[in-house]
């Protein structure tokens, strides 16, 4: 028995993820809706490849990005207070979906599997990894101005890479919607934030030029 899990998640942790859990791999092409995050069961997944987006739709039937979630992140709608009908994932290319009932991670393994705690307690990791996320994504929409709001993620990208440079995970159009704002407001605040030599934009590789933001 190891005495330690992978520090990331790999094919050793699915194989026991499947095993002590009862979870079940789905794959989904580019594009797909994902039914099961509207399902009524309380069920989790996890990225195990690809890339996902949760869409929020208003009530004039408007969307916006919610959140992007990539490689070995979690997900399900317990997470989340909204409407049955609020949220919804689309691919964003061909992906692969690791599925389990979170009440299999409450009663253990028939088998005492060894490796039960180990999962439980990486799976914890991957909540807390999920619930800052959501986090982040509140403290941006309560920002009233575009620079507020793109300074609250830069910040976020800043302390995640460990460095004043990174490169946003979205095109503008998605860190627009993303962030609550228009497009082309967008496109000019962070134009404006160039000519004040506050950072320098090379696509979407950014570069923090007065850390003080």
């Amino acid at each position: 028995m190891p005495e330690t899990m992978p520090n990331i998640l790999n094919e050793q942790f699915y194989l026991f993820l499947s095993k002590c859990v009862n979870a079940h791999i789905q794959s989904f092409h580019k594009g797909e809706y994902i039914q099961a995050f509207n399902s009524k069961k309380k069920e989790i997944g996890i990225v195990k490849n690809g890339q996902i987006t949760i869409y929020k739709a208003d009530i004039d039937g408007n969307t916006f990005i919610f959140e992007k979630l990539m490689r070995d992140n979690i997900f399900s709608r317990s997470f989340i207070m909204h409407n049955e009908d609020d949220l919804f994932i689309i691919t964003d290319e061909d992906t692969e979906i690791i599925f389990f009932d979170y009440n299999y991670l409450l009663k253990g393994c028939n088998e005492l599997c060894p490796y039960h705690k180990m999962i439980v307690n990486q799976i914890f990791d991957l909540v807390l990894d999920y619930t800052s996320k959501i986090n982040l994504k509140m403290d941006i929409l309560t920002k009233k101005s575009i620079q507020e709001k793109l300074f609250t993620y830069f910040n976020y990208l800043k302390q995640k890479n460990a460095s004043l440079s990174f490169t946003i995970p979205f095109s503008y159009k998605e860190l627009a919607e993303y962030i609550a704002v228009d497009r082309s407001a967008l496109m000019r605040k962070l134009t404006e934030l160039e000519k004040q030599k506050q950072i320098k934009k090379d696509g979407r590789y950014i570069t923090i030029l007065n850390d003080t933001i």
